[in-house]
């Protein structure tokens, strides 16, 4: 059975790409369209989400709408104080936990290196 946090990551997904086809700076036609799924991003329910892979997709749709509203900000200070923590704090733990895969697959290939050349 899949749970909530899937079709939580599905839809940002689906939000992420849309945002990623709006020019940066557009007519304020396209901003007012785009009003309700910018005040749905900050919705408690999303920020404080534990999944990770949520997180990271949250992430992804600020990325996004901050380069769209390029040079102004889409959020007032304190909401874009969050959302620049929860943006920064999702890509260093998405390349620490990278990181540490390719270690570990390293570390692997080296180890069954060393057997071979020894054996």
């Amino acid at each position: 059975m899949l749970d909530i946090a899937f079709f939580f990551f599905l839809e940002l997904q689906q939000i992420e790409r849309c945002l990623s086809r709006v020019e940066q700076s557009p007519p304020e036609s396209m901003l007012n369209a785009l009003s309700p799924s910018l005040k749905a991003l900050i919705a408690d329910k999303l920020i404080k989400h534990s999944d990770a892979d949520v997180k990271v997709a949250l992430a992804s749709c600020f990325s996004e709408i901050t380069r769209i509203t390029a040079p102004d900000a889409p959020y007032d200070d304190d909401q874009m104080k969050v959302r620049t923590m929860i943006l920064c704090c999702k890509l260093i733990e998405f390349y620490y936990y990278h990181a540490l895969n390719i270690l570990h697959l390293l570390s692997f290939m080296l180890s069954f290196s060393f057997r071979r050349s020894l054996g």
